[in-house]
Order: structure tokens, then sequence, then C-alpha cells
């Protein structure tokens, strides 16, 4: 009888352990899943710049920087502010912010379409 209390024990023990491994990979292939979705959106952003996006990245002052760049796109798209922040997880401050830096950076007199 002594030892079927400690086999359960033992079983009881080893459920729990492989509970806790069964949790513990799945939050490591959630953490897999959120890599891979940024590594396809960093391949996505670092298409190619199409030729009206050169021609008004010729008139910078100064170089935009990547990040610059994405939203520089994004904004030449069109997209709104509350796209834009959703798209690049941050706050709608933060896009405000890089849209004032951004026309900064061109000629005061060149008007850019966003």
């Amino acid at each position: 009888m002594k030892f079927e209390g400690v086999i359960i024990i033992i079983l009881s023990i080893g459920l729990v352990v492989g509970i806790f491994f069964l949790v513990l990979a799945t939050l490591h292939f959630r953490r897999c899943i959120r890599l891979l979705e940024a590594l396809n959106t960093n391949l996505a952003n670092n298409l190619e710049d199409t030729s009206r996006e050169k021609e008004l990245l010729l008139v910078a002052k100064r170089p935009l920087s990547v990040t610059e760049k994405k939203f520089f796109t994004l904004f030449l798209e069109g997209k709104t502010t509350e796209e834009i922040a959703e798209l690049m997880h941050v706050e709608q401050s933060s896009v405000y912010t890089m849209k004032y830096r951004i026309k900064k950076k061109f000629p005061e007199k060149f008007h850019l379409p966003f």
C-alpha cells in the first residue's frame, strides 16, 4: 500500500512537469511566430523604393534613416496615422513625431504630399 501512494505521487509529479514543459513549448512557439511575422514585415519594408520615392528622397537635405524610410513609404501610400501606428506597433504620437522629423529633412519650400 505504501508503494501505491509513492507511485501516485511520482506520476502526479511527472504529470505536472509534463504540463510545465508543454506550456513552455507553447510560449516558445508563439514567440517564434511573432519573430517570423516581424521578419516578414521587414522583408516587405526593404523592397526596392519606387521611382517616385527615389525622386523625393533625392530632394532631402539629409538622408533618411531606415525607420524613417519605412514611415515615409507608408505616408506616401496614403495611410492614416491610426493605420501606420497599428502597422508599426507604435503610438499615434510617435507617428506624428516621425512625420515632423521627416519633414525637417526636406527643404522648407518643398511640399511633401502628406
